[in-house]
């Protein structure tokens, strides 16, 4: 894939490194052929009859700069897309736990044991929050807050079933109108707020970056989810195992990071300017 001369340039430490995030891989790309690193722009020019991964045009400093998402270039779900699915995700989950207290106050109603799961761990939102991660801090932070209403609506189910076989008759009524009032107007809406909040902060974090890279007075803006960092590199030996991690063509070798030590894509960003 890339010959010694390659290498002898790509180890020179004249120029150093921008180190950058596509969904789970990071990729780097020579600081000598970037002209600009800036935040998305709201307002972006569409551009009829192109490729789908050609998202637009802007402007920037009198120049008119193609941008090209690197996602939907390598066959990724776009970050439009990703925050689609994270807002359904959350609408879903939202209606179930509607559902789940209209359950439970039919329950109270008919004086039946309440059937639906009354696991916090088992319910499809439960299941999401036990498995997803974020290492933004204030993402993390909300995330906490979710824990203890939704496990206190679930609680309720339990209370109520107790109450049904527990509590005397005079204050069994007392006891489950003052649960299903508690779920109703209190945890319910507070959950669902905090839901609600979870798609801002969500789409928050997935702003996109701009890097515009520059070949004989040509300009091209490649997009990607976060910019990380700018250092020097060191090219890995091409092996089998190499080689598969660039076989999508758009990537020209493996190196690693100086900082952090990690694995990096060699972005071949000349062939993905001839493409677009």
């Amino acid at each position: 894939m890339y010959n010694e001369d390659t290498v002898e340039q790509i180890q020179d430490k004249s120029y150093p490194w921008v180190v950058f995030k596509i969904n789970k891989n990071m990729y780097t790309v020579n600081s000598k052929v970037i002209n600009s690193i800036v935040v998305l722009p709201e307002s972006v020019t569409k551009i009829p009859n192109v490729p789908n991964y050609i998202t637009g045009m802007i402007h920037l400093r009198g120049n008119v700069i193609p941008l090209v998402d690197l996602r939907l270039l390598f066959n990724i779900k776009s970050i439009s897309q990703e925050y689609d699915d994270f807002n359904k995700m959350i609408d879903e989950r939202k209606h179930d736990h509607i559902h789940w207290v209209e359950e439970l106050e039919q329950s109270i109603k008919t004086e039946e044991k309440f059937k639906l799961t009354t696991d916090p761990h088992k319910c499809a939102l439960g299941k999401w929050y036990d498995n997803f991660t974020s290492d933004i801090e204030t993402v993390s932070f909300h995330l906490k807050k979710i824990d203890e209403p939704h496990k206190k609506i679930h609680k309720a189910a339990v209370d109520a079933n107790n109450c049904l076989h527990d509590c005397d008759n005079c204050e069994r009524e007392k006891c489950l109108q003052t649960i299903l009032k508690e779920t109703k107007e209190n945890t319910m809406p507070y959950l669902l707020d905090l839901l609600e909040e979870t798609k801002e902060l969500f789409r928050l974090q997935l702003k996109e970056m701009v890097i515009v890279i520059e070949y004989d007075n040509s300009y091209m803006g490649i997009l990607v989810d976060e910019v990380l960092s700018v250092e020097n590199i060191t090219v890995l030996e091409e092996t089998d195992e190499i080689k598969k991690m660039y076989k999508n063509g758009y990537v020209k070798g493996v190196a690693k990071g100086d900082k952090k030590n990690e694995i990096l894509l060699i972005l071949d960003e000349e062939k993905i300017m001839t493409t677009a």
